[in-house]
């Protein structure tokens, strides 16, 4: 789930870093980049160094993910639905005030967080 005032933000992200990383592997820092970038963004528990060595040599498609993931989830929230009763929980507050409130659907329809392009566990999904 993504508030309406965030949809656009990831992807203004994304175009300006890629645009900043693509500028720096032209002049030849891309590694400068990767350290100075994961430094700001990067998950916690890896050094930036860690990063620089791990996407030398990498295909473009795998530095462009690690470049992108760290900010790309954090524009959204999980959502949960009871496939018992169809009721979606979703998180509100920040994880340390986190509470969740719930909301129940008013026909039975149900499954309706599953993805419409990937999910089919039980192979009876019309394609």
């Amino acid at each position: 789930l993504r508030e309406d005032e965030d949809v656009q933000k990831p992807i203004e992200l994304l175009a300006d870093v890629l645009v900043r990383f693509l500028d720096a592997r032209q002049r030849g820092q891309q590694d400068e980049f990767i350290r100075e970038f994961e430094m700001q963004c990067g998950e916690e528990g890896h050094s930036a160094e860690f990063w620089v060595r791990q996407l030398q040599g990498k295909p473009l498609s795998e530095v462009f993910f690690s470049l992108i993931f760290p900010f790309w989830n954090n524009y959204d929230r999980d959502v949960y639905e009871c496939e018992r009763c169809g009721r979606l929980w979703l998180p509100l507050g920040k994880p340390r005030n986190r509470r969740w409130v719930s909301y129940l659907p008013e026909s039975d329809e149900r499954h309706v967080l599953w993805s419409q392009h990937n999910h089919n566990p039980y192979g009876y999904l019309d394609e």
